[in-house]
């Protein structure tokens, strides 16, 4: 198999990971639980965000643009509402992903771990337990903050690039687009990857040698993320995924110890 087609064949098999995702959930009703209850705080959340936004951005309008008797400026205030909102929900949708899984992250290690039991065949009659969740949640928040921070640096530091004169912008934004991508990929897997106490240099050769594995799950979750309805769940998706994918693709296993020695057969 030529080194092209073997990087597509990764590259597709991480996008179907987020959707294979979604399918176990369905197949296992038990997880629900560590679906609903999530989902229903991120929209909750995302809606009141989106009504105050909404609310900020019409009556920005109304001090702005004087609506009268005049036929145009009522046209200028429709269009400039139809921007707004659009931009509000581009923003949204963006944040959503930050926000939301720093909210769920409890839920979403619960929920990780559980698929892992069940991939493994194990613990199969444990029930879910909202105060077990809750109390052992508090390290998954402080990891999932402590990843979004380094994105939002790395994110900042690639906005250096846009100083640099002619490609500046182009290569920022591929750049940027890139990071990304990898981002979500790197946060859905991080959950199983801390339950074994990965550190940050086998951590970084296991997705290095799986770059296209990893940036196609991105680009699942990445367009999971902008369906609407469908992007209220494409987070416990996307950990179901990811656990999956971790557990069946990155560590070939149950320890790292069998991850990194099976580096030399993974997706690059």
């Amino acid at each position: 198999m030529s080194f092209v087609a073997r990087i597509m064949g990764c590259w597709v098999a991480g996008f179907n990971y987020p959707f294979q995702g979604g399918r176990f959930i369905v197949r296992n009703r038990g997880l629900l639980l560590y679906v609903l209850l999530p989902s229903a705080i991120n929209i909750l959340v995302w809606a009141a965000v989106f009504g105050m936004g909404l609310n900020y951005s019409f009556g920005l309008l109304d001090r702005l643009v004087p609506r009268g008797e005049v036929w145009y400026w009522t046209a200028v205030f429709i269009v400039l509402s139809v921007f707004f909102g659009l931009l509000l929900l581009l923003a949204i949708a963006y944040l959503f992903s930050l926000v939301g899984n720093i909210l769920a992250a409890p839920f979403n290690d619960a929920l990780s771990q559980r698929v892992e039991e069940l991939i493994a065949e194990s613990h199969a009659g444990q029930r879910f337990s909202l105060r077990a969740v809750l109390k052992e949640g508090r390290w998954a928040v402080i990891q999932e903050i402590k990843r979004i921070v380094l994105y939002l640096i790395v994110l900042g530091s690639l906005a250096l690039l846009n100083f640099l004169p002619v490609v500046g912008a182009a290569v920022h934004l591929m750049l940027s687009a890139l990071a990304t991508l990898l981002f979500l990929a790197v946060e859905y897997v991080s959950y199983t990857m801390d339950r074994r106490h990965l550190g940050l240099r086998p951590r970084f050769r296991i997705i290095g040698s799986n770059m296209g594995l990893m940036l196609g799950f991105g680009c699942g979750v990445f367009v999971l993320l902008f369906i609407p309805l469908l992007n209220f769940f494409c987070i416990p998706g996307a950990v179901v995924g990811g656990t999956m994918m971790c557990v069946q693709r990155l560590l070939v296993g149950n320890g790292h110890e069998k991850a990194l020695k099976s580096l030399e057969t993974s997706c690059l």
